[in-house]
């Protein structure tokens, strides 16, 4: 059965690999958030004797309806699981009255300066749905042991003991800038000015790091990408706005080299039309209907290979794959100067190995298992450096500013060719195309 189709696109299989980054101190990633959250959680359910807990849906707050909510949202779940020492409740336990506990957030962005901050906002509740404000008094102060430490180990001035308000919920603040994209999703070309600024194409080498001062040239360098990019993002989520190529097809601005374009179908085999664009006040919206299935086409006009992270939502198009690998990715490889289509869920290889794309007011398998009706409401295509995997290939000095990579293998579909083996940068994304789409409400029924 077809899953995925067109012109060089392949899924990837990870292991790892880590590139060079200057630490990216005094900033907070996605990834430190969830652990954060979940050893706090952990700790605080423990000393209470609890050991099941129910994550609520993450909101958005009034101010930034675009934020990915869910992606938060089912990593804090994912890690809480992987920990072994909490049992995550469904919605099955909610309609049989079961749920003692449940864990509620609300996400906001932020600009200050050239800076966006994601911030999550904490509440744990009990069964009556009433604040546990002890969850609020624990949580401060780990943050003020954490200081201590801290401080202790980099020798600095110990913070002074801070005021213990069991009324302040607890937040968490996401600031580094190869996050912010997946977290909001905007239209943002980072390629153009940071070809600009090297005066090149973004593979062009980085300098080699084997003198001090060629050491120092390099990690000016991967600044000054940083610095360039985290300004034209943050400028992007100020004034959204997105370039039209046709009714249809669309890219983050008139130099970049991808583009993006929905097509729908009131059958799972089509035949599929495109899907046309419109504008509201910048941003890209499709009208998709329930019982719409529907593809998404990309197209990577560069003259080099990329990774493309595909997320529903916030949730990865590869996040169900029975390959740790895949999951662990989340990136399928396009190669140069071609394009792709992803119709579907991947979770293998072969007959029944995808979960098709459909708006649908009530949770399927897919939506269920995460929570979240299966209508989702933003569609976005994040796109990555691919290099061939050898050792003594330059690194290009964008993937250099990058903060982490992976080593992938991308197996063919239903198409021509052997296996794909890529390194591929996974920190700030060479541009973001993001559609949106209203999805309709679910029946009141339980």
């Amino acid at each position: 059965m077809p899953t995925f189709s067109h012109h060089g696109l392949r899924l990837l299989l990870a292991g790892a690999f880590v590139l060079f980054s200057p630490s990216l101190a005094q900033c907070e990633s996605i990834e430190d958030a969830v652990k954060k959250i979940k050893d706090r959680v952990e700790l605080y359910l423990k000393s209470e004797g609890q050991n099941q807990l129910l994550i609520e849906t993450f909101k958005a707050a009034k101010s930034s309806p675009n934020v990915n909510t869910k992606l938060f949202e089912n990593q804090i779940r994912e890690a809480l699981k992987a920990g072994g020492l909490v049992t995550i409740q469904t919605q099955e336990d909610v309609v049989a009255g079961e749920v003692n506990w449940s864990l509620k957030g609300v996400m906001s962005v932020e600009v200050v300066g050239d800076v966006t901050e994601t911030r999550v906002t904490l509440e744990l509740l009990d069964g009556e749905e009433r604040p546990l404000t002890s969850f609020n008094s624990f949580y401060q102060e780990r943050e003020a042991e954490d200081a201590l430490a801290q401080a202790k180990e980099e020798g600095t001035t110990p913070p002074s003991k801070p005021q213990i308000n069991d009324r302040k919920l607890p937040e968490v603040k996401i600031d580094v800038p190869q996050d912010v994209p997946s977290l909001v999703g905007t239209n943002v070309d980072v390629q153009t000015p940071v070809q600009a600024l090297l005066k090149g194409n973004v593979d062009v080498p980085a300098p080699k790091a084997d003198t001090p001062e060629k050491t120092q040239e390099l990690a000016k360098a991967t600044a000054d990408v940083r610095a360039i990019a985290q300004k034209t993002i943050t400028a992007a989520i100020k004034s959204p706005s997105f370039h039209r190529l046709t009714n249809s097809e669309i890219s983050a601005s008139a130099d970049s080299k991808f583009t993006m374009k929905i097509s729908k179908s009131r059958n799972p085999d089509g035949p599929f039309q495109d899907a046309e664009v419109v504008d509201l006040n910048g941003r890209a919206f499709v009208r998709l209907q329930e019982g719409d299935y529907f593809r998404v086409h990309v197209v990577n006009r560069n003259s080099f290979d990329v990774g493309l992270e595909l997320l529903l939502d916030g949730i990865n198009s590869l996040h169900f794959a029975e390959n740790k690998g895949t999951r662990e990715s989340g990136k399928w490889f396009i190669a140069a100067e071609s394009s792709g289509v992803v119709d579907g869920w991947f979770k293998k290889l072969g007959p029944g190995g995808i979960t098709k794309f459909m708006i649908s007011a009530e949770p399927d398998g897919v939506a269920a298992s995460l929570g979240l009706n299966s209508g989702i409401g933003k569609i976005q295509a994040n796109f990555y450096m691919a290099l061939p995997v050898n050792r003594n290939t330059p690194l290009p000095i964008f993937v250099a500013a990058s903060s982490k990579g992976a080593v992938a293998q991308g197996p063919p579909a239903n198409f021509g060719g052997g296996l794909v083996k890529r390194d591929f940068s996974s920190g700030i994304p060479l541009a973001c195309i993001t559609v949106l789409h209203t999805h309709p409400e679910p029946s009141d029924v339980p």
